[in-house]
């Protein structure tokens, strides 16, 4: 189990850092001023705000989606490691979907130098903080009674 966590974790927070590190260098560039973006020069913020709308509308369905495949999981008659091995697929899945407006988000910075874009990337980190790989989310999100809730919590 301790194995399974460190990997899923691995992969979430590798998932994570590439967007993060060319987020945060954009961001002090465009700050400090030292950026001229290629369709700068006047301001995206109707732009900016119907993107934060859809991006909210497709996390919304993104977090419905992955609630009925996990709880598909978390029914099925399989065996902990089978039900374990799927949701980690259903979850690799899940942050990179999570993951696509922000990246949207920052290649629209990176375009056109407006700052209100790094919303959506804000609001996709917090809300992928909701979902980390942790022993509770595992087992909550599985539904794991007895047994297979130890062995989870325990990281047996």
């Amino acid at each position: 189990m301790t194995n399974y966590l460190n990997r899923l974790n691995n992969i979430f927070h590798g998932i994570i850092a590439v967007p993060l590190i060319v987020f945060a260098f954009l961001f002090l560039e465009l700050d400090s001023g030292g950026f001229e973006p290629i369709l700068g020069g006047r301001y995206y913020y109707i732009e900016s705000g119907i993107l934060f709308l859809l991006s909210l509308i497709f996390i919304g369905w993104l977090f419905s989606w992955f609630k009925k495949q996990v709880t598909v999981v978390a029914t099925s008659a399989n065996n902990l490691k089978v039900r374990l091995d799927r949701y980690k697929e259903i979850s690799v899945r899940f942050y990179l979907l999570m993951t696509s407006p922000g990246v949207l988000a920052i290649i629209l910075m990176f375009l056109t130098g407006e700052v209100s874009f790094s919303l959506i990337y804000i609001l996709e980190l917090f809300l992928l903080s909701l979902k980390r790989p942790s022993v509770q989310n595992i087992s909550n999100n599985l539904n794991l009674k007895a047994e297979e809730r130890e062995i989870v919590m325990k990281k047996k």
